[in-house]
């Protein structure tokens, strides 16, 4: 701008003035730049030495040298040194040998880091380290310490703080002593051994509980490595697990009681005796035994039940034949008696319950299984005293002495001898004489009360599990699936019973099921997790991650697959969602980095043209018609910057929410013609064919002229650039209260991938057209389309690449009787002011605006009074009564203008000021006359409203 100005100026000034003027400019800024930053730096320094000098911690700064740059005073405390001292002393007196490696080696490691573009410039590192005290004794000291950086961001040294932990170290080394004492013990035990501690809701009850210690006979016992474990909670290292051991546990931590049970780990297939016990408040200690032998002893019995029941057929066959015998002869009665001695043996080896009753339901016989529940003196006691209370019972074994069954079998809860009730499967059988009388029965029985109990726990788990569990067969049919899995996927538990896995998978992940499924069988894993999808019975596709294990039974043989099944779809969902918002986000960037190269371009492109040709202006062998062109290329040059400048305004107001649409009686007659008259002259000019034509008859209507002229104007200049030959025109229909147009041209054309993002901002960006030699924002139709929908309108685009293109846009608007008007008849030439400021005072800090201001005013009899700040213009106004107007800028050194404005109506109250700014949002005008301005003129200066403003204020 200041060449612009040197064109107009007297033949007294030359190009050393404008030299001298721009090195002054310059070594102000800089100097003002200077004073901030020294201001600034002294004020942060005098707070850093503040906090230091009061600190207990001993702050220090380091060169890279690793010599002393600063030390707070706080170091006499710690090192019995002064801050002189410890200034002088080098680095390497100040640590022990190895604390002096350690702090080389991680100078190194972070100086290394910062070839790292991603390394975070703020991080910071602790270290341990023993420093060396005037006596020569050594302490411990904690070092939190970070790279040290001036204003280029460039490392310059080290800054930190040092903390006396040398008590620390001490309780330290007293804790690890007697903890490793203590684990010593621990991890010889024989006996699992595992440390915990209690989790807690927000309502203080046991939720979970986390591993603190394992000692290795945990590690071998349950394969649980402590490297896996220690620190994790049990539903993290154990999914799925009852709720139960934490309430067990949970009581144990919380009120020091021990507990001594059995239980079944299904994961680890094995079963334990366990203690638990509170070694301190909120924590446990539990001792696991294995008892699965004694446990796989008791299938063994089960399995050993066919057998005895052949023997009891056995023993009933024998017992014939002793009865025939003792009625046969009874000179075999020492054979009778050995053969009742062969029976007893044979009964009281049966490791089961094995009972006698006669008719009566007495007990005639018990062999030791029987006693050792039942008592010794069981014999000669009827059976209903020990089925207390099972009613049931005795009409289930009712038809059998009732000759109507021979065999029965039946479950029933009896007392033991010490009181307490177990669970008995009994096998009844009636006995008979030879007659077919009914003599009494013969039943056998084994305890199956934990073995039920068992049962009802993993049914109760399997059943009321909030993540989905399904038991799957060798042969891939489901066996049995919970109330979880059946709603992930849409169908009813009876549905999905016997159905085959492969019916209900994705058809692309049959194939990794039946691969994990032969993995898990031939023993290559003895579980797996995986993400897999399921086919829910709508049709929709479900995201499950899923674990699985294979049950074998005693000899090893596959029975069948446990899964546990976790709905994950709406996790993938997400998932999607944010690599989408991601891939945008960084195409934003892309776009905008592209904007900004453009912008660049597009303002440099005018600004030359206003920059050269004023140069050139200068030269006074300049005729008058090249000085004619040369100005009508720096005023075309001045507006281009200044369409630039007001699509980067628009698009701003319309992403803030401060555009907004003004309705007011439109004549959309005079506004299409006048559209014309600018294009014809320019496209002829070109040598195409603007079809633009002159439309008759007023149409009135409401709506917001100047935007609606914004968005046609921006159309047909679209269509103007865009077409090298043929033709562009505007069309324009109103019925039913819509006004309808189109804009259509004979020009390249859009790709039809484009067109739904030719209304994003930035897109002319990314499509480069500064190579097409075309230019532009990239803004125009971002600003076109959210304009006619602020308008309550739709606008839409047809286009074939290499053809041409159409845009449609329908903005609803109601008519209005066309308004009476008068002709005025203008001047044209402008007025000049005959005298009627005689004395006027301009205010702004950049001369050329002044400058400006004193060529429109020089053919006028008043005498101009320039200020470059608020300051002197007060002081002018108070020092001079003959000043009768005075221009304001607002913004100014030393005194705004504002402020200034305040002042100069102190001095003289009726004195008008005119408000000359560059601010010309939303609002300004309104603002700045509300603080007193008289009157409003935005830059740059529209010379025709500055008369007239003048002329308003004389009257």
């Amino acid at each position: 701008m200041a060449v612009v100005g040197v064109a107009n100026k007297e033949s007294d000034y030359d190009e050393t003035d404008e030299i001298q003027l721009n090195l002054l400019m310059n070594s102000v800024w800089h100097r003002t730049e200077q004073i901030k930053s020294e201001v600034a730096l002294r004020k942060r320094e005098e707070q850093y030495r503040l906090l230091a000098d009061n600190s207990s911690d001993v702050i220090f700064m380091l060169g890279l040298d690793l010599k002393y740059i600063f030390i707070s005073p706080s170091v006499e405390r710690l090192r019995d040194l002064t801050v002189s001292e410890v200034l002088n002393e080098p680095i390497d007196k100040t640590l022990s040998p190895d604390s002096y490696k350690q702090v080389i080696s991680a100078l190194g490691e972070e100086l290394e880091r910062e070839k790292d573009p991603m390394a975070d410039p703020d991080r910071t590192r602790v270290l341990e380290l023993q420093m060396f005290k005037k006596d020569g004794s050594l302490i411990w000291t904690e070092v939190t310490a970070k790279l040290l950086r001036n204003e280029k961001k460039e490392v310059i040294g080290i800054i930190g703080a040092t903390r006396d932990i040398s008590e620390r170290k001490k309780i330290e080394l007293r804790v690890a002593e007697s903890e490793e004492q203590y684990r010593l013990l621990v991890s010889q035990m024989s006996q699992a051994l595992a440390v915990h501690e209690i989790i807690l809701d927000s309502n203080n009850t046991p939720c979970d509980y986390r591993f603190l210690y394992l000692n290795k006979s945990f590690e071998k016992l349950t394969g649980l490595l402590a490297e896996n474990t220690v620190g994790k909670t049990l539903y993290e290292v154990i999914p799925g697990s009852e709720d139960k051991w934490v309430k067990i546990y949970g009581e144990v931590a919380l009120t020091g009681k021990s507990v001594h049970f059995e239980s079944y780990a299904a994961v680890l297939d094995k079963y334990f005796d366990i203690i638990a016990y509170q070694n301190k408040p909120g924590q446990f200690v539990a001792i696991f035994n294995d008892i699965t032998q004694r446990k796989k002893n008791d299938i063994l019995l089960k399995e050993r039940q066919e057998e005895i029941e052949a023997q009891n057929e056995e023993y009933r066959k024998l017992n014939e034949e002793l009865t025939r015998a003792r009625d046969r002869a009874e000179h075999n009665e020492v054979k009778f008696y050995n053969l009742s001695k062969k029976q007893e043996a044979l009964l009281e080896a049966v490791p089961e319950i094995l009972m006698e009753v006669d008719a009566n339901k007495i007990y005639t016989f018990a062999n030791q299984g029987g006693k050792e529940f039942f008592g010794e003196d069981v014999i000669g006691r009827e059976a209903s005293f020990y089925f207390e209370g099972q009613q049931e019972t005795y009409e289930i074994v009712k038809p059998l002495f009732e000759g109507r069954e021979d065999v029965i079998y039946v479950e029933s809860w009896q007392r033991r001898k010490d009181g307490e009730k177990r669970l008995l499967a009994w096998r009844c059988k009636v006995l008979k004489d030879n007659k077919g009388n009914i003599t009494g029965g013969i039943s056998t029985a084994r305890d199956i009360t934990d073995i039920k109990l068992e049962e009802e726990k993993f049914k109760i788990i399997f059943d009321r599990s909030l993540t989905g569990k399904v038991l799957t067969g060798i042969d891939g049919k489901l066996l049995r699936v919970n109330n979880a899995f059946a709603e992930m996927l849409g169908y009813s538990i009876e549905e999905l019973n016997s159905i085959d896995f492969a019916e209900i998978t994705h058809p692309d992940d049959i194939q990794e099921s039946k691969d994990v499924i032969q993995s898990l069988v031939s023993g290559k894993q003895t579980q797996f997790r995986f993400q897999k999808r399921y086919i829910h019975k709508n049709g929709e596709v479900i995201w499950a991650d899923v674990s699985t294990i294979l049950h074998r039974n005693l000899y090893g043989v596959p029975m069948f697959f446990i899964t546990n099944v976790l709905d994950i779809t709406e996790r993938k969902k997400q998932e999607r969602e944010l690599l989408n918002a991601k891939e945008k986000a960084e195409e934003s960037d892309r776009l905008k980095s592209a904007f900004l190269a453009n912008m660049s371009h597009e303002i440099r492109t005018p600004m030359n043209g206003i920059m050269g040709f004023a140069e050139l202006l200068k030269h006074s062998d300049v005729s008058e018609d090249d000085r004619r062109r040369y100005t009508d290329i720096i005023v075309q040059s001045s507006q281009r910057l200044l369409s630039i400048i007001n699509d980067i305004l628009d698009i701003s107001k319309i992403e803030t929410g401060q555009m907004e649409i003004n309705i007011s009686k439109t004549s959309i007659t005079d506004l299409l013609n006048k559209l014309a008259v600018f294009y014809k002259p320019i496209a002829e000019a070109k040598g195409i064919d603007c079809r633009c034509r002159h439309y008759d008859g007023p149409v009135w209507v409401k709506t917001d002229e100047l935007r609606l002229y914004q968005i046609l104007n921006n159309l047909l200049n679209n269509a103007f650039k865009f077409t090298s030959s043929g033709f562009f025109e505007m069309e324009f229909t109103y019925s039913n209260r819509i006004m309808k147009f189109i804009v259509r041209d004979s020009g390249t054309g859009i790709i039809a991938e484009d067109i739904p993002r030719i209304f994003d901002r930035f897109w002319q960006a990314e499509k480069d057209i500064m190579k097409a030699g075309r230019g532009g924002s990239g803004l125009g139709l971002a600003i076109v389309k959210s304009l006619v929908e602020m308008m309550g309108g739709k606008i839409w685009v047809e286009s074939v690449y290499g053809k041409g293109t159409a845009f449609y846009i329908e903005i609803p608007a109601e008519p209005v009787i066309e308004p009476k008007t008068e002709t005025i008849h203008k001047k044209t030439e402008p007025v000049i002011i005959p005298g009627n400021f005689r004395q006027i005072c301009i205010a702004d800090d950049d001369f050329v605006n002044y400058y400006y201001l004193e060529s429109l005013l020089k053919k006028t009899d008043a005498v101009l009074h320039y200020a470059e700040n608020g300051q002197i213009a007060v002081n002018i106004c108070r020092e001079n009564s003959g000043i009768d107007l005075v221009i304001l800028d607002i913004r100014m050194p030393v005194m705004d203008g504002v402020t200034a404005l305040r002042k100069i109506k102190e001095i003289k109250p009726g004195l008008p000021v005119i408000a000359y700014t560059a601010y010309a949002m939303k609002g300004d005008r309104e603002k700045y006359l509300n603080e007193g301005f008289d009157e409003f003129i935005t830059k740059p200066l529209d010379k025709e409203l500055l008369w007239q403003i003048l002329k308003n204020l004389k009257k």
